[in-house]
């Protein structure tokens, strides 16, 4: 039998919280994500959406790749953009 990686939920605090040792990896590829895409800064708008979209490519490859199950691999990607979304708008300060 194939086990999936354990997915994310989110805590009551409102973070993203993983259960089971697979989910120890995914806090650090999205915190990996997060200090490529906050190398950005400074940079004009069309580089860091390019900049965004090439790290995040990256970031869904690594969450497939980690996924065993082959029907489950695009849900891992799926997961991966929530999760560095989720992430990118933690850093936002509040207007």
């Amino acid at each position: 039998m194939v086990r999936s990686v354990c997915w994310p939920q989110l805590g009551p605090s409102g973070h993203w919280k993983h259960t089971g040792e697979a989910g120890r990896g995914m806090d650090d590829r999205v915190e990996a994500f997060l200090r490529d895409v906050l190398t950005l800064e400074g940079e004009n708008s069309i580089d860091v959406r390019r900049g965004v979209r090439h790290r995040l490519a990256g970031c869904e490859k690594l969450f497939r790749d980690a996924e065993p199950d082959e029907q489950m691999k695009e849900k891992a990607a799926h997961s991966c953009r929530a999760l560095c979304r989720a992430r990118v708008l933690e850093e936002i300060p509040p207007s």
